[in-house]
């Protein structure tokens, strides 16, 4: 919801095409041909007359508005028919930076120096969100090094194509105000013409060079007059107001800057955007789901860093969620990374299913006629590094179907379901595929299991298309860095991977599960009878009875052993494939809590701690990732390891919310020697660490459809508005107790640790499964509490 101008109450989801019904649309209905020309000119930069021109902005039917420029995360984007593009970025100066000014203008001092002070950005945050998904109320408080003061900075959408700002230092500071060209590293002089109003209280941008719409524009005014402006007249303008405290500020686009200042300064009244900000906060902080105890701060985490992670590409002409801006900064790049996405979209759907939905279809499309998903779908090629602008000879974790799934069943959209399922089958089905030749794309040995693999041309370097190969897996881990040779002829590594073999059966089994939601038993039978075949191959191929352990297997014996010695926790994704058979699977269990390979106060390591390249800590070579201690919680539910699930689900949540408090970071991976936070610090997949938190209050997933509580509570804690399939629920759980409330109702609740789980709805009647180590007394609904035994028993109630 946004509160507009008139004080009207609207929907306007963030980053959405819309119609503008807004006064600068009425004008280009009511100008006169000379009011036009005295706007426009005689002759425009497009070329078109300037009465059609003016005709065809006001038109104008797609805006977008937000920090959708990488870099303007303290600023804004204005985007109207992903054509004509404005933006802004604030800097609180520290007093420090500015010693060695001595004289001219303090503008052009700072102007010079903005990117070099930019650049330490992702050192800055330190507390991020809320966010609402409909931009109705956004924050984000960063701390200015080197004595400058705290910044928080607010804004709202109000309208289609309008933001309000407030910019808050702790301390009075300087402040430089650029308005400048995103995305493009070498932008035209000219490419937009930013000037100031007469009084100094706005500037002024106007679109001129072929390619824009010479004629719309856009203000920004300031309850500050600038000191002065440098680069009036050209795509880059800085702006210098002295010792601000407090700065109002309101954005608009539209045709005509008289109605676009006239608008936006009407919103510098006293109090109108305090009073604005105040009442959209309230209004989403009552609405937003939310954790206590253990789980404090962990739902509004996952949507503030995904919606905080929201950028722009004008190559693709959509909104999308990146894994960082930082990875995003080159010109038109948000880099479309297969598996990141598929897991940026399931964290999205917490609070915004239209941007989970965008997110699935947008990285299916990366599909070849094959059915290949590329590894990822856009990229500032970088030949040093074997990056390709698409990634279309490789991919990378077949774990699509398991994430749509999940948000299937959160955000039941049948259509959806339907769309992706169709890709997702086609991909299936494509890693045993022949190619052409007779050789299946991804099983060079042809001995029924895959291998990781890249097919690129012989012009590229063989070390690049071994390293590329790499890369549809953990990257430089010690499974397969230059220990797995990569085979011309197959175009694969010359090693039966766990963890592909794993991930592929699981697949499989999600597939069908898919299948049989949307009334397709041909398909699901055929997808069944191959998780059936796959899970019997890897128990007679990847398991190695000495070790009681899977091992990645190599093409052929070395001294009489098939199995490479490196271990990962990839073996555990046996139980997300549901391949394991019991007795081994408590094989793996001894694993996990062996000190030398995985156990340990920071879990999981990517590679066992006596591994020698494990000291290193370096990216996958032991430190502990988001994105697999997510998929082995999967399968350790499945096996009901409970005790192991919850100190996997309490080490992440510890891993993730040390710094997430701190400093409002969210990382690529951590360090398992000292669970200090590693690589990028705000990482979209990061917040995976908190959704096993959350999943340990509730879940639904296709093997125990809608869940609550679990038998080994680590600490009280509740989740509270929690969405899922359009109800809300309250759950609450400590060692002694579990009570589960659908949209304030009374649902469950259990006097002392219970899972319930395969909760189905029939009219007002709630039937569900409880599962319970001990006797237990367990009430559903308005009925009475019924005494259940040990084991797993089914109750029923009225709701």
């Amino acid at each position: 919801m946004f509160v507009g101008a008139a004080g009207m109450a609207a929907n306007v989801p963030a980053s959405v095409a819309t119609v503008l019904p807004t006064a600068d649309a009425r004008v280009a209905d009511t100008a006169s041909a000379a009011e036009i020309y005295k706007l426009l000119g005689f002759a425009t930069m497009t070329g078109e007359d300037p009465l059609r021109l003016w005709a065809r902005l006001g038109e104008t039917r797609q805006w977008l508005v937000g920090p959708l420029s990488p870099d303007a995360w303290a600023g804004q984007v204005f985007i109207a028919d992903h054509l004509d593009i404005f933006a802004f970025r604030f800097l609180s100066i520290p007093a420090f930076w500015m010693a060695d000014y001595q004289s001219g203008g303090r503008s052009s001092f700072a102007g010079e120096r903005f990117s070099k002070w930019f650049g330490d950005w992702a050192k800055w945050w330190k507390t991020v969100g809320p966010k609402a998904p409909d931009n109705s109320y956004a924050r984000l408080v960063w701390q200015m090094p080197d004595g400058g003061p705290e910044v928080t900075y607010e804004w709202a959408q109000t309208g289609k194509n309008e933001i309000v700002c407030r910019l808050t230092n702790s301390t009075a500071a300087d402040v430089l105000l650029q308005s400048y060209v995103p995305w493009d590293t070498n932008p035209p002089e000219f490419a937009v013409l930013y000037s100031e109003s007469p009084d100094r209280r706005s500037l002024r941008g106007r679109s001129w060079t072929p390619g824009t719409r010479d004629g719309m524009r856009w203000v920004a005014s300031l309850s500050a007059t600038m000191e002065e402006s440098t680069g009036v007249g050209t795509g880059l303008c800085n702006s210098y107001l002295p010792n601000v405290k407090t700065l109002y500020l309101c954005g608009r686009q539209g045709q005509a800057y008289e109605s676009l200042e006239e608008a936006t300064r009407a919103w510098l009244a006293p109090g109108k955007i305090d009073g604005l900000l105040s009442t959209n906060r309230e209004r989403y902080l009552k609405s937003r789901p939310e954790g206590g105890g253990w789980l404090a701060d962990v739902p509004r985490a996952i949507n503030d860093q995904l919606q905080w992670s929201e950028v722009y590409t004008p190559q693709r002409k959509r909104a999308y969620i990146t894994v960082s801006r930082s990875w995003s900064h080159e010109n038109n790049s948000a880099p479309d990374f297969l598996w990141d996405s598929f897991f940026s979209a399931l964290l999205v759907c917490q609070e915004d299913e239209r941007k989970a939905f965008a997110l699935v279809r947008d990285i299916t499309s990366w599909q070849n006629d094959q059915g290949m998903f590329a590894q990822y779908g856009q990229w500032v090629p970088r030949p040093d590094n074997w990056i390709f602008p698409v990634a279309w000879g490789h991919t990378q974790y077949p774990v699509g179907a398991l994430a749509t799934a999940k948000i299937y069943l959160r955000r039941p959209n049948r259509e959806f379901l339907a769309d992706i399922y169709p890709r997702l089958l086609k991909n299936h089905r494509w890693w045993f595929r022949d190619r052409g030749d007779g050789q299946p794309w991804r099983d060079g040995n042809k001995n029924g299991l895959l291998e990781l693999g890249a097919n690129y041309p012989d012009e590229i370097p063989f070390e690049d298309r071994q390293q590329t190969a790499y890369f549809e897996s953990h990257d430089d881990s010690p499974q397969w860095w230059h220990v797995a040779p990569y085979n011309e002829a197959t175009n694969t590594c010359e090693l039966d991977t766990v963890e592909r073999n794993c991930l592929y059966t699981m697949d499989a089994w999600v597939l069908a599960w898919m299948a049989r939601e949307l009334g397709l038993p041909g398909d699901a039978e055929e997808l069944e009878r191959e998780h059936a075949i796959m899970a019997a191959r890897i128990n007679q191929l990847l398991w190695d009875e000495r070790h009681q352990c899977y091992f990645n297997r190599r093409w052929a014996p070395r001294d009489g052993n098939w199995f490479n010695p490196q271990m990962a926790p990839d073996i555990f994704l046996s139980l997300l494939a549901r391949a394991a058979p019991q007795e081994r699977a408590e094989a793996l269990k001894k694993l996990f809590y062996d000190p030398n390979k995985f156990a340990g106060a920071w879990i999981l390591p990517t590679i066992s701690r006596d591994d020698p390249l494990y000291p290193k800590q370096h990216y996958w070579r032991g430190k502990v990732w988001a994105p697999i201690n997510w998929l082995v919680y999967q399968g350790f539910k499945i096996y009901e390891w409970d005790r192991e699930a919850g100190l996997l689900a309490d080490s992440s949540a510890k891993l993730f919310l040390r710094p997430w408090r701190e400093r409002g970071e969210c990382y690529e991976n951590f360090l398992a020697t000292t669970g200090e936070g590693s690589s990028d610090p705000h990482y979209t997949w990061g917040a995976l660490m908190a959704l096993i938190a959350v999943e340990e209050l509730i879940d639904v997933n296709p093997w125990h459809g809608l869940r609550f509580g679990n038998l080994s509570p680590q600490d009280d804690a509740q989740i509270r508005q929690y969405p899922i399939a359009g109800a809300s629920y309250d759950v609450s759980l400590s060692s002694k107790r579990l009570e589960v409330k659908r949209d304030g109702k009374l649902l469950f609740s259990s006097e002392g640790p219970a899972e319930i789980r395969h909760v189905q709805f029939a009219g007002s009647v709630v039937s569900a499964e409880v599962r319970a180590t001990k006797e237990v007394a367990v009430q559903a609904g308005k009925g009475p509490p019924q005494r259940l035994p040990a084991g797993l028993s089914k109750v029923t109630g009225e709701f």
